[in-house]
């Protein structure tokens, strides 16, 4: 071939080489961006980023929920277009789309931010922004039929294939969950449904927000605080007409209601703090009700009860009713004896009964802290000396790390955090060094925040095929006294609980990796969710634990051994009364939510109460269920707290066996309940860690000691 002939080949073949190249390019990107991968990077969303989200300005936020919306609506049209369909790129992909995208980790953060941020204007945008997503994620999300029928589709072809156990129950837990919206129904119906879904979800956001931003303060004389502490009336601010000022939160309230000799103070304060969301959410919560209520008869179900607790692990109303009645009878012979015990106290304490023989309730805290204080030599305010929160809380995360081997380490953040109090941990595995994730202490009152205690997590632990895993971030809040002039932030012992109770809830989380987020962590049933936490609530009775979270403020000395025998001995004392009161409220929202008609709220709750606690007089101007925010989130569900705590007391009494600093057996724990998260059936992992059946014995022989 003549070499100019030659040269042209060359260069014809070179163009239709490169020609073939580029066309391929071209094929294979389309190809890739039709095939919808999990799509956010593992560092796509870390601590920092989060940070700066909680000091986003309020008129962005709705921006940002906005942008966040747009990259999802672009995916479902990928997700859309896939004809392949793979774990991967369906259930994955679905899992983004409902919880690990942009919009799915914006929902958990502008949900804390309503409760907690200080500013006003930023938690009412957060709130608007939380519930805008929520609403897309209602009709685009997880009631899309097209989405379904992917799932769906995808599940019939590769459930023939090799595919493991805990990935077949989370798709068909996925699959249960779109039905239970009501997918199937007819589109008309559907629609109408997702209106009542978006509608439930508004009023449940407005009921804990009036619960967390409603103040009220109980102005009071120097003399209306007798049997008070001066460092604790030191610590009140005062009015301009010089009254002192007592606020609703926790630390306050309850430190006045057990140790205020004056009646009337104790009876304004009570009526004061259980009136709280009243009468705005007296309206919310009936419409909250009659909604969900519409809810569950659209769906085919006689009650939002029978809907609500028919995917949880007892299955049903009728199960639910005979655990708490079996109690009742369980609990009959202790609860006589513990108010005959109260009855003797207030005669010694000169208090009268109502003229019907009942206790008032503004005098039962006093009462039976005033017994303890008498025959146990415990006064609460005094033990909570040796509990001042910057010795407690690190002795707390020491005992976690030695049974979880693990390490926490205090970080200051480039970024201020949104409150010059809240303190952030990394979380790291010890051997290795491995970081696990972040955990963000929110523990002291503020005007305008949240006023309970819990757990939020904002970016789930997710593990991801090529071993990398997301930024876990999650919060616990309380409600913890700040310090003073005179003394720093002192702990009673219901704090140091619930701060166990709480960080039990993060460390769910943390440890609970799944490779699909919304399985992750603390995301298992509701009548289970609470046994973690319940678990290591009962480290508080341990000799060993005592003696190394305490430590005099002053003295630096532990708690002497004099003192824990008899916090041994007292554990008990009232624990029927307590346990009935859990009774009363797990009644109160079953009862609620198992109507057809329009719930009374108010002659429900005082015909409950007269039932169950018929020695407590009941106050007429006594509306605390309209601050009782479980019935939001909870719904029927509130029994769940009991019903854990017979799995916790189980767990707890095989692991107190090996020691509560073993970590052989803190290991076996992770892995066979924590680390599931919800991707296994709570029973499944019972009975792998208990080597048998769950049994109710450790919890009623624990309840019904002396």
């Amino acid at each position: 071939m003549p070499i100019g002939k030659y040269s042209t080949f060359i260069s014809i073949s070179l163009f239709l080489i490169i020609f073939i190249i580029i066309l391929l390019s071209i094929l294979y990107t389309k190809t890739v961006a039709q095939q919808p991968q999990r799509i956010i990077s593992p560092a796509a969303m870390d601590y920092k980023q989060i940070l700066i989200l909680f000091s986003t300005k309020p008129g962005e936020i709705d921006t940002l929920a906005t942008n966040a919306l747009k990259k999802i609506e672009n995916a479902i049209i990928l997700m859309h277009e896939n004809k392949n369909k793979t774990f991967e790129n369906t259930i994955l992909f679905f899992d983004y789309l409902d919880g690990l995208s942009d919009a799915g980790i914006l929902a958990n953060v502008f949900e804390v931010m309503a409760l907690l941020h200080p500013d006003q204007k930023t938690r009412e945008a957060a709130l608007g922004a939380k519930l805008k997503i929520a609403g897309y994620s209602i009709e685009h999300i997880t009631n899309n039929p097209v989405l379904y029928n992917a799932i769906v589709d995808c599940y019939q072809t590769i459930k023939t294939t090799e595919i493991t156990e805990t990935r077949k129950y989370c798709i068909e837990k996925i699959i249960e969950n779109f039905e239970r919206s009501g997918i199937q129904l007819p589109e008309e119906r559907r629609r109408k449904l997702n209106v009542l879904f978006q509608d439930s979800q508004k009023y449940q956001a407005e009921l804990d927000q009036n619960i967390s931003t409603m103040v009220t303060t109980v102005e009071v004389t120097k003399e209306a605080l007798d049997g008070l502490s001066e460092d604790f009336v030191a610590s009140l601010s005062k009015s301009p007409s010089d009254l002192y000022i007592l606020t609703l939160d926790y630390p306050v309230y309850f430190t006045v209601m057990e140790n205020c000799t004056n009646q009337e103070t104790r009876k304004r304060m009570y009526r004061a703090f259980n009136n709280r969301g009243y009468p705005e959410n007296d309206t919310i919560l009936s419409e909250l009700i009659t909604t969900r209520t519409e809810i569950a008869q659209a769906l085919g179900y006689k009650t939002y009860a029978d809907y609500n607790i028919a995917n949880q692990m007892a299955k049903s109303y009728t199960t639910v009713v005979h655990f708490l009645n079996d109690l009742l009878a369980r609990l009959e012979t202790k609860l006589t004896k513990e108010y005959e015990i109260l009855e003797k106290e207030a005669s010694e304490l000169g208090i009268s009964l109502s003229p019907d023989n009942k206790f008032y309730p503004w005098d039962i805290a006093f009462i039976s802290n005033s017994y303890k204080k008498r025959n146990f030599n415990l006064d609460e305010v005094k033990i909570a000396e040796y509990f001042p929160l910057q010795h407690t809380v690190p002795a707390l995360l020491e005992l976690y790390e030695s049974f979880f081997d693990i390490t926490f380490e205090k970080i200051t953040p480039e970024i201020p955090l949104y409150d010059q109090d809240v303190m952030l941990f990394r979380v790291r595995e010890k051997n290795g060094n491995k970081a696990l994730g972040h955990i963000i202490l929110d523990l002291h009152p503020r005007p305008n925040k949240y006023s309970h205690a819990a757990h939020a997590s904002l970016v789930p632990n997710v593990s991801f095929d090529d071993a990398t895993s997301t930024d876990y971030i999650s919060v616990v809040i309380a409600n913890f006294p700040k310090e003073t002039k005179t003394q720093p932030s002192l702990l009673k012992r219901d704090d140091v609980n619930t701060f166990f109770h709480e960080l039990g809830h993060a460390l769910h989380s943390l440890f609970g990796k799944t490779e699909i987020s919304t399985f992750s962590g603390t995301h298992t049933k509701q009548d289970f969710v609470e046994m973690p936490s319940q678990m290591l609530e009962e480290w508080l009775y341990d000799k060993t634990v005592l003696k190394k979270i305490s430590r005099h403020y002053k003295t630096g000395e532990s708690l002497p051994n004099t003192t824990i025998e008899q916090i041994l001995r007292s554990k008990n004392i009232f624990s029927a009364f307590s346990t009935c009161r859990q009774i009363l409220l797990a009644f109160l929202s079953l009862t609620y939510y198992n109507t057809k008609e329009k719930v009374q709220l108010f002659e429900t709750f005082k015909n409950l109460q007269a039932t169950l606690m018929p020695r407590i007089w009941f106050d007429s101007e006594n509306h605390s269920y309209a601050s009782f925010g479980h019935l939001g989130e909870y719904g029927a569900r509130y029994y769940g707290y009991l019903y854990s705590k017979v799995f916790a007391l189980d767990i707890f009494s095989v692991i107190k066996s090996h020691g509560l600093s073993n970590p052989a057996i803190g290991k076996k724990y992770c892995k066979t309940i924590l680390a599931k998260g919800g991707s296994e059936d709570p029973e499944v992992m019972l009975i792998k860690f208990l080597g048998r059946k769950p049994s109710i014995q450790a919890f009623i022989d624990d309840l019904l000691a002396d």
